[in-house]
């Protein structure tokens, strides 16, 4: 499945993985972006995934308020039963340096649930 937001392409991909490629600008994107994570997030209790991959080593910028949806996603994992929660590990390009304060800053929001890797 793929998914458009602004100059942004989000990518659906087997085994648990999302790629995200682009630029999230708009302000006003984190309605639908956020509607996107939590369809996913559903499914994703549904088909009891384990652990995600969220692929942003491709992403030039996102806007706060896609950081802001990213944030109240992994807070929705955290909120579900520790046997029903899934790990999200967001792989970053270590060359851009927003990636690394941005992904390391959404980590420490729910440590139990994300890591960060470097792609």
């Amino acid at each position: 499945m793929e998914k458009r937001f602004d100059e942004a392409t989000l990518r659906f991909l087997p085994e648990g993985v999302i790629r995200i490629e682009g630029r999230i600008l708009s302000r006003n994107v984190d309605g639908e972006f956020e509607q996107c994570l939590g369809r996913f997030h559903v499914g994703a209790l549904a088909e009891g995934h384990k652990r995600i991959v969220v692929d942003v080593a491709r992403l030039e910028w996102i806007s706060e308020s896609a950081v802001t949806a990213l944030v109240g996603w992994v807070l929705a994992i955290q909120r579900e039963p520790t046997e029903k929660r899934y790990h999200v590990v967001f792989r970053i390009n270590s060359a851009v340096p927003w990636q690394h304060g941005t992904f390391l800053a959404l980590r420490s929001v729910a440590p139990e649930v994300v890591g960060v890797e470097s792609g």
